[in-house]
Parts: structure tokens; C-alpha cells; sequence
């Protein structure tokens, strides 16, 4: 059986699963938003509760998020969406600005709001990765569960603790 994280559609149907809590939500034409989930820009699906406290941007964020999202030539639509941006910096209508890049949906928001990406919270499987990779052998971990552990059910006893 294939293991999928995060959202998982069919036809209209969707379904989204928090990496962190295990909780789901699905329905039928069904937003990350209104499922009460964001995803961060690595694609961690989590509960709106996990995600840190959203950094409210200043003047400064707004126009550093413009300038770096136009550089470099430009086509002609991209001119007329820098110019109308920086119009709205002018007037601080931040709210305009928001709405253009999409930053409050809860798509694709920061890693340093993501307790995931903020190591804060780790995925069992990135802990797996961890110790596969790292200096400690398959064989050697295998040796210290058998010899820590008289049979499974200890074994799951431990683990389940």
C-alpha cells in the first residue's frame, strides 16, 4: 500500500492529513484553508494550531517581498504588476498586496513558521533517514534492540511508551 502525506485528491474529493497530529479532513471540493490546514513552501501539511504565530509584515517586509519578486527584465505584464504593486506599497494597502502573492491561504507559507522545518517536531521517518545515514550502522542499532529487549512485545512496549 502506497503511503501519501499531506493532500491526496480524487476527481473533487479531497483529502487532507496533518503530519503532525494524524488528523483528517475530507469533503467534497475541500480547501487546505477550510479544512482548518496550511502547508509550508517543503510541503508539510499541518493543522492551522501547529503553525507558528504569523509574523505580521511591515513596511519594509512588503516592499523587500516586492522588489525580490521583480528582478531582472521584465515582460510587459510583469512591469504593469510591479508598478501596481508598488502603488499599493505607496498606499499602504497592504491588504492588496497580501492578495497577490497569496499570503495568507495557507499555501506555501515560511519554514520558519513550520515546527517541522523548525525542528521543533520531527517526522519518524526523517529520524529513520537521520539514523540510516549517520555513522551508526543498520546492524549496529539491530544488536542494541536485541540485546536491550527480550522479545517484541517488550520491544513495542517500549515503543508505544
Amino acid at each position: 500500500m502506497k503511503k501519501r502525506y499531506g493532500f491526496v485528491s480524487n476527481s473533487s474529493s479531497s483529502c487532507f492529513v496533518c503530519l503532525i497530529s494524524g488528523k483528517k479532513a475530507s469533503g467534497w471540493d475541500l480547501s487546505l484553508s477550510k479544512a482548518e490546514m496550511c502547508r509550508c513552501v517543503n510541503g508539510h501539511t499541518i493543522s492551522n494550531e501547529y503553525r507558528f504565530q504569523f509574523k505580521e509584515l511591515t513596511h519594509e517586509d512588503y516592499e523587500k517581498l516586492i522588489k525580490e519578486n521583480y528582478e531582472g527584465e521584465l515582460t510587459e505584464y510583469e512591469v504593469k504588476s510591479y508598478n501596481r504593486m508598488m502603488e499599493a506599497l505607496k498606499d499602504k494597502d497592504y491588504s492588496e498586496i497580501d492578495s497577490y502573492f497569496d499570503l495568507k491561504s495557507g499555501y506555501d507559507f515560511p519554514e520558519d513558521q513550520c515546527p517541522i522545518c523548525s525542528f521543533k517536531h520531527f517526522l519518524a521517518e526523517d529520524v529513520l533517514n537521520y539514523l540510516y545515514n549517520s555513522k551508526v550502522s543498520k546492524q549496529e542499532i539491530e544488536a542494541e534492540i536485541s540485546q536491550k529487549f527480550k522479545n517484541y512485545n517488550d520491544f513495542k512496549t517500549f515503543k508505544n511508551s
